[in-house]
């Protein structure tokens, strides 16, 4: 079996004019979120054994502050390709993730999150909210996800908050 963990990043700072859009960094509220969703994942026995992020400032933040709360030791393979990535472009990068990796968490971008949790899961969402994370697990490897995962897990802070 293999999980997948899709996180979006958290919500960035607007307030940035003369930062590019890969460069902007996290809000506050952002970083509060992103927390709470480590924590989240903490609770529920959610580790990745692997984390991949694009190279956009605030995935790359949005990942450290949840693998402080999740306790992960390893580094952050960083690909810049999520960054604009299409869904057959991130399916690419999914199916080439070694198969010794049995849990591994993605943080990306929106639209493509959400479509790409469309494209292979069960169910479809309307829009997957900043910080939101889906855990989807699979009875194949790597080189086989398609249509075919289980959505087990569909979590955003406001969800958490609400609770």
């Amino acid at each position: 079996m293999k999980r997948l963990i899709l996180v979006r990043h958290a919500k960035s700072n607007l307030n940035q004019p003369l930062v590019s859009d890969h460069n902007r960094i996290l809000s506050e509220s952002g970083r509060m979120d992103a927390k709470l969703i480590g924590q989240y994942l903490y609770n529920n026995n959610y580790f990745p054994s692997h984390i991949i992020s694009s190279t956009a400032t605030r995935t790359l933040e949005t990942a450290k502050i949840i693998i402080k709360e999740i306790g992960f030791k390893n580094n952050i393979e960083k690909q810049s390709i999520i960054y604009g990535a299409s869904v057959l472009e991130i399916l690419n990068l999914i199916h080439n993730i070694d198969n010794k990796w049995n849990t591994v968490m993605l943080v990306g971008h929106n639209p493509t999150i959400t479509q790409l949790i469309n494209n292979i899961t069960n169910i479809k969402i309307d829009y997957l909210p900043t910080c939101g994370s889906a855990v989807i697990d699979f009875n194949s490897n790597w080189k086989e996800i398609k249509k075919n995962g289980e959505l087990i897990d569909f979590i955003y802070p406001k969800k958490i908050k609400e609770n």
